[in-house]
């Protein structure tokens, strides 16, 4: 396997409940190549100290609260890898997320990126898991591995945005007409649960007619200075 440097951003705002988990889930890549890098969004002194137990494997860099949109772009600014993924501090890789995808984004025939499926799942309050139909989902990031190129040139995350940023990247993403990989696997386990924001109706419905309005915005703009 190829040793390129692969950067994992996790954008962390209280975050203690899920946390071990999600880390955990990057730990068992095997993949020796990583650089993990948390950005603490603002979260209190006392949410950090589930981050202790793995202080010598991350890098932790934190800031004031400015959003998921600035936590991402801050953790772009401080990764080294030619590779980039996502992760949010509640979802969980499948073990062989990397081995799976790390293939179609290196060598001369790479895509601008990789993606599998994923699939959502939640836990009762009796520990069992509910897992739905894995499904492509184009939104989530986190099921996703990029080159850094490819970041770079559908550039950085609207922090304008405190809904729908992903959804808004991803639009600009396609529009670029960079080429990506999807496999039949699934890679990513989206959590769902009570505290969850975007899970919600409201979330998803600004985020989307946020995302169609500044697409509106750059046709119109283009348009004019096409004219």
């Amino acid at each position: 396997m190829s040793m390129h440097l692969i950067s994992v951003i996790i954008p962390y705002y209280k975050g203690e409940r899920f946390i071990a988990e999600t880390l955990n889930s990057v730990f068992r890549q095997q993949y020796p190549n990583l650089e993990i890098i948390i950005v603490n969004d603002g979260s209190p002194v006392d949410s950090l100290v589930a981050l202790e137990p793995f202080r010598d494997r991350i890098v932790l860099v934190s800031q004031e609260n400015k959003g998921q949109a600035s936590a991402r772009n801050t953790g772009i600014t401080y990764a080294h890898g030619d590779l980039i993924a996502f992760l949010d501090q509640d979802d969980i890789w499948t073990d062989n997320h990397l081995a799976l995808l790390l293939p179609y984004v290196i060598g001369e025939s790479s895509f601008a990126f990789a993606q599998g499926k994923i699939q959502e799942f939640r836990t009762d309050q009796e520990g069992h898991i509910h897992a739905d139909e894995p499904k492509l989902h184009p939104v989530m990031i986190g099921s996703s591995l990029f080159t850094s190129k490819t970041i770079h040139t559908v550039g950085m995350f609207d922090e304008s945005m405190r809904e729908g940023e992903d959804f808004d990247w991803t639009v600009r993403l396609q529009e670029t007409g960079l080429v990506g990989n999807i496999i039949p696997d699934v890679t990513f386990l989206y959590r769902r649960h009570e505290t969850n924001y975007s899970n919600t109706p409201d979330f998803v419905q600004k985020g989307e007619f946020l995302t169609i309005r500044k697409k509106l915005e750059r046709l119109k703009r283009d348009r004019q200075e096409n004219n």
